[in-house]
């Protein structure tokens, strides 16, 4: 076999997260380092099954499709040590893989050692005795081979032999392996990878028949005195840093720490004593995909290392929450019932593109948001308590739709479980009641107990500036108006709280300055700020926007395209951003 295919390759991936899934607890048992919580295996096992999610039963035209999926299911899935270091080496591995239909023995030696140098910077300090271990001896192998044979097969299965003796070596190479009487956790899933990698290309019947040629030794009971006991794994995007700018900014933070940057999104993973702290400043990095914090020395005794929220969540769709927040923490999200009046058959494919041609025709429609049915917040409720002792109701302004009082309706609508599910006005809409949600996220996170988070969230005072070019937004008396200015293609400055409150007329090419010089009014250069910024149809100018409040330390930790109630307030490439003083 002198040449890979891309379905071969395909296949070897996908039989490589199987073998974890079955075996990964053979990988926990004897994981010691760098935090001996057995966990390595799950980890690995997490990483690749988000992996598998993204290629399994798809076909792709080329090695870059199948990379592309590969490092979009490891980014969102990599967890711990070794999913991330695993991230890094299928980062190295795909980045300049070729287009071609097939490669080469010498190309395929080529990308084993580029996985393993990205999988190496990966890391804060790499050790002797590690997966590295392993990564190295096969990448090596792979090279010495591919200069005397085209033959994959054979210069694999040679390879496979030096990676075997590395991870065997581990032990001489870290102390507290030795001491542990096990060798490296990380470097044995590398191997089984690599094991099933070879299955493949000789085309067992049974591709996980093959074992490690000595058996790996059982595990005595370890247990190192913790520091730096919290992991923080955490997925950015829209990241402006460097690997290395993040690293100087992490470094004396903690321990462990490995970053992978891909584009513009970044994983990142840290051990640290001070978990809030690491969060924030990671945040600073770019828009928060996901944020996870784990304490390790509670795994280490076998509870759950997550602290289980004992505080669910509902919030109305007005909210402009992003769906990966509302999926991440379980959050009950109710929609709006609108009535379109016809608008829904106007051209257009979507909701900003019907706006426009309701626009051009001289807005001769008024859609209408009808309020929530409080059985429905009582549904949602009931939920909530299925899986949390107490629920938060966060709603919009009670002024736009009556959303509070319906809330408030819909609990009492509970009986005897009315008292384990608090209400709150967010007293704002779209992205300010997504602040407070977010906030109340956080709390909820630390811990904090019920009446804590509502007396935090109460106090939150915050701020929405936008332009708008909907009519839509006000009252009838102001519908006339507003209508004339639209018609004259001109955007409306506005503050949105309790109620729209509009400030000036604002040309096209004027409406992120505008913004910009409303808000940095109120933001100190010396105080950060936590923002979130929706827009319809408009992410150029949303991002413009992010750019020009960097220097006044606003921290967005979204930018959402806007749900269908806001996107009738916002109108056509409507733009608004909303913000809390931290």
């Amino acid at each position: 076999m002198e040449e890979l295919t891309q379905k071969q390759l395909q296949k070897m991936i996908l039989f490589s997260c199987e073998r974890i899934e079955r075996d990964k607890e053979e990988i926990n048992k004897i994981n010691v380092f760098p935090v001996p919580d057995q966990d390595t295996g799950s980890n690995l096992n997490g990483t690749l099954r988000g992996v598998k999610e993204a290629i399994f039963k798809k076909s792709f035209q080329s090695f870059k499709d199948l990379g592309e999926a590969v490092l979009e299911g490891a980014l969102m899935a990599a967890q711990g040590n070794t999913g991330i270091i695993y991230t890094g080496f299928m980062v190295g591995f795909f980045d300049d893989i070729k287009e071609d239909s097939n490669i080469s023995a010498s190309e395929l030696s080529l990308l084993f050692q580029k996985g393993y140098e990205r999988a190496k910077d990966s890391v804060q300090d790499p050790k002797k005795g590690t997966i590295l271990d392993v990564m190295e001896a096969f990448a090596q192998g792979m090279e010495e081979e591919s200069k005397k044979s085209k033959n994959i097969v054979n210069n694999f299965e040679k390879a496979l032999k030096k990676a075997h003796k590395a991870l065997l070596e581990t032990p001489n190479n870290m102390p507290l392996l030795k001491k542990a009487g096990v060798v490296d956790a990380g470097g044995l899933g590398f191997l089984m990878i690599l094991e099933t990698y070879y299955d493949v290309l000789v085309e067992n019947e049974n591709p996980f028949s093959k074992k490690p040629k000595k058996k790996i030794a059982t595990t005595k009971r370890f247990i190192q005195i913790l520091t730096n006991r919290y992991e923080v794994v955490a997925l950015m995007r829209e990241v402006s840093l460097s690997e290395d700018g993040m690293r100087e900014k992490l470094n004396a933070l903690g321990d462990c720490l490995d970053i992978i940057l891909v584009g513009n999104r970044a994983k990142i993973h840290i051990h640290t004593d001070d978990p809030y702290i690491v969060r924030d400043i990671i945040r600073t990095f770019g828009e928060e995909e996901t944020m996870r914090i784990e304490d390790m020395a509670r795994e280490v005794v076998g509870e759950e290392s997550v602290a289980k929220n004992l505080i669910g969540l509902v919030i109305d769709e007005a909210s402009g929450l992003n769906e990966k927040n509302i999926q991440h923490y379980q959050i009950e999200s109710i929609p709006y019932k609108i009535d379109w009046n016809g608008i829904e058959s106007l051209k257009g494919e979507s909701l900003a593109e019907k706006l426009k041609t309701a626009k051009e025709e001289g807005f001769k429609q008024l859609p209408e948001v009808k309020p929530i049915e409080p059985k429905f917040f009582k549904e949602a409720f009931e939920k909530q308590l299925k899986t949390f002792k107490q629920v938060i109701c966060v709603t919009s302004s009670n002024d736009y739709f009556n959303a509070y009082d319906s809330a408030i309706l819909g609990r009492e609508l509970l009986g005897r479980d009315k008292d384990k599910v608090e209400v709150i006005d967010s007293h704002s809409i779209g992205a300010g009641q997504a602040i407070v949600v977010l906030r109340a996220i956080d709390l909820i996170n630390e811990q904090m107990n019920m009446a804590g988070v509502i007396e935090e969230i109460k106090d939150l005072r915050v701020n929405n500036v936008g332009v708008i070019n909907s009519p839509y937004v006000s009252s009838e008396k102001n519908y006339e108006k507003i209508k004339k200015i639209m018609e004259k293609n001109k955007f409306v400055l506005v503050e949105a709280n309790e109620k729209f409150n509009l400030q000036e007329t604002v040309k096209k090419d004027e409406c992120v300055d505008k913004i910009v010089n409303k808000v940095k009014k109120d933001l100190s250069r010396n105080r950060k700020s936590l923002a979130v910024i929706l827009h319809n149809d408009n992410i150029n100018k949303a991002k413009e926007l992010k750019d020009q409040l960097k220097q006044y330390n606003v921290l967005v930790s979204f930018t959402n395209l806007a749900d269908p109630v806001m996107s009738l307030k916002m109108g056509y490439k409507g733009l608004m951003i909303s913000y809390i003083k931290l």
